[in-house]
């Protein structure tokens, strides 16, 4: 039985069901309206095999219990959320022709499953291109979704920096919020509230307010982002500033939880702040927004990377915040899930897909990375797991390119020690994908990014070190000189080839249905992104004027890929993207 997540208890009997015969015959009458439509959606109601739904009212309870026959099909939950999930199990049995005689005995290993998805950092995704994420993770059994913003969100400290980039307005988070809701998610607002204040520090409104005082950016923008931003924590206008943002965002969702971020303050007491005791200028921001969300019934979420580097700050600060542990290191170094347990501190545990900088994720890292993280939080008591989707470098990754580690994730997450490797992915070629070929195919892009850590001793995303290489001005570091020497050694044209071979292939079972269309159109033209980056830099690298056909095939490409971009995303940073491609790379004015 291919599903995702793997149940906790399979027991299989004789016979088979016909689940196009199934229909809902028998209601609890404490089954809600919107649980009963959508078992009613995915019935058939002129079938002959009943299927009975009991259904309790306990909203936090998550267990299911399912029973199918060859003459009836029976769900017990003792809350709709245990309900919703027998359904999602139940819709991805019946996908797959006569469903077996069987015994279903399922709960979640964690109580919090979430997804954390960048919408700062490059794409910007319609309200539409959201709903598809939200079906796709109910589906999975996550429980929780959290978008990351910084700009992205019509604030009126923010109208006029930037809008052409996209935003989304009160009414897109008010109909995401409950479109979550009926899909069993709960949507968490998430704001930079500390550091990662880039379009704002950088406003003349707002400039006043940066911790680096008269800072100028001096490196590409997307690396620029990641560092440098952090607000002033004791200037008062800072705190009034943050809190007007809070205020203005928490009436928009229906969540108890507040995510402040505060990750990564890299600036802080290194500038108006200079000699000022780090810790206690954390400390006294992060407690006083926490204090903030307390008094409006809230509670507070927030990034634990500072807290693990300066463990003394944790002393300091109120005991009810939720601690965001995040690690992306494959093995889980670096995690020290058992500090935060120690000190009977709330965490989840947060784990990469490993998109980041990429144009597909990187199952080597993601894989393990999932397992590890999780596995060490349920050893040490997190109250869950959180599957982060960053977007540094403009988010090349549309989340079709992220569905290995997304899936895998809300299974460990659900089914901590029952996910094993063949069978997950046996589920996700079924499933998912349609071809187990498909899996194939990304571990081969993959390769593009093994081949430089291999080579070389140093490990580069190929985006990222693509951006480096073109921008060396710019660029971080300022090896422009050994990446040009280095990537002289390497057979370009051949991981051009290879990488083109797999787009042309992905477009074969694209075209005849194989896979889902919009999987297969969304990796081929990743694959055809790599092979043209790694023409650029085979000519680059050698002072070779480009080809006429490869220059063809560059423009082609990133005609196509900006109009998927539009398609499911709003402006975001496509402008930027383009203007990369069409002045740094290929030398247009």
């Amino acid at each position: 039985m291919r599903l995702i997540p793997t149940p906790q208890s399979v027991c299989l009997s004789d016979g088979v069901c016909d689940p196009s015969l199934v229909y809902l015959a028998t209601v609890s009458s404490s089954c809600p309206a919107w649980l009963r439509v959508q078992y009613a959606s995915c019935l058939n109601e002129n079938g002959t095999i009943p299927l009975t739904l009991s259904c309790g009212d306990d909203t936090r309870n998550e267990a299911y219990n399912m029973t199918v026959s060859s003459d009836g099909v029976t769900v017990q939950a003792d809350g709709p959320r245990g309900a919703f999930y027998a359904l999602q199990t139940w819709r991805q049995l019946a996908t797959q022709g006569t469903v077996p005689c069987c015994a279903i005995a399922d709960k979640p290993d964690l109580p919090f499953r979430g997804f954390y998805q960048d919408v700062s950092r490059g794409r910007i995704p319609t309200l539409d291109t959201l709903k598809v994420l939200v079906d796709r993770l109910s589906a999975w059994k996550i429980n929780s979704l959290q978008l990351y913003v910084e700009h992205t969100h019509r604030f009126r400290e923010y109208v006029g920096i930037h809008d052409d980039l996209g935003y989304y307005t009160d009414e897109d988070i008010s109909e995401l919020d409950a479109y979550c809701r009926e899909r069993c998610i709960e949507l968490i607002p998430s704001l930079s509230s500390f550091g990662h204040l880039y379009f704002l520090l950088q406003s003349p409104r707002y400039r006043h307010l940066c911790e680096m005082e008269n800072y100028t950016p001096s490196i590409h923008n997307w690396h620029e982002r990641l560092i440098h931003h952090t607000i002033d924590p004791n200037n008062p206008e800072s705190f009034a500033l943050i809190t007007s943002l809070i205020a203005q965002y928490l009436p928009l969702f229906s969540s108890n939880y507040f995510n402040i971020c505060c990750d990564e303050t890299f600036d802080l007491c290194k500038g108006r702040n200079a000699g000022g005791d780090t810790t206690a200028c954390y400390a006294t921001f992060v407690s006083r927004l926490a204090a903030f969300l307390r008094e409006r019934g809230k509670t507070t979420m927030m990034w634990g990377d500072i807290v693990m580097q300066h463990p003394e700050t944790l002393d300091t600060l109120p005991e009810d915040i939720v601690f965001l542990n995040w690690c992306y290191d494959a093995r889980g170094n670096g995690l020290r899930a058992e500090f935060l347990e120690e000190n009977g501190r709330p965490q989840i545990v947060c784990p990469s897909v490993h998109s980041h900088k990429r144009f597909v994720e990187k199952i080597e890292y993601s894989a393990p990375n999932l397992q590890n993280v999780t596995r060490s939080g349920l050893e040490h008591g997190a109250k869950g797991m959180l599957i982060t989707n960053w977007g540094d470098y403009g988010h090349l990754c549309f989340d079709e390119g992220i569905l290995y580690g997304t899936a895998l994730g809300a299974s460990v997450a659900w089914n901590v020690h029952g996910t094993e490797e063949t069978a997950f992915e046996e589920a996700l070629a079924a499933l998912v994908y349609g071809d187990a070929e498909v899996i194939a195919i990304l571990r081969e892009l993959n390769r593009s990014d093994e081949l430089f850590l291999e080579s070389f001793g140093y490990e580069k995303a190929l985006w990222e070190l693509t951006v480096q290489f073109f921008d060396n001005e710019r660029g971080v570091p300022k090896d422009y000189d050994r990446h040009k020497a280095d990537l002289q050694k390497l057979d370009l044209q051949e991981k051009e080839r290879a990488c083109a071979a797999c787009a042309a292939r992905l477009q074969e079972l694209t075209n005849t249905g194989t896979i889902d269309r919009r999987i297969g159109e969304t990796l081929t033209l990743a694959a055809r992104g790599i092979a043209v980056v790694f023409g650029a830099l085979h000519a680059a690298s050698r002072d070779l004027p480009y080809d006429a056909a490869w220059i063809d095939a560059c423009k082609a490409w990133l005609a196509e890929y900006k109009a998927l971009w539009f398609a499911r995303n709003q402006a975001g940073e496509w402008q930027r993207i383009e203007t990369f491609f069409l002045k740094n790379i290929l030398g247009e004015s």
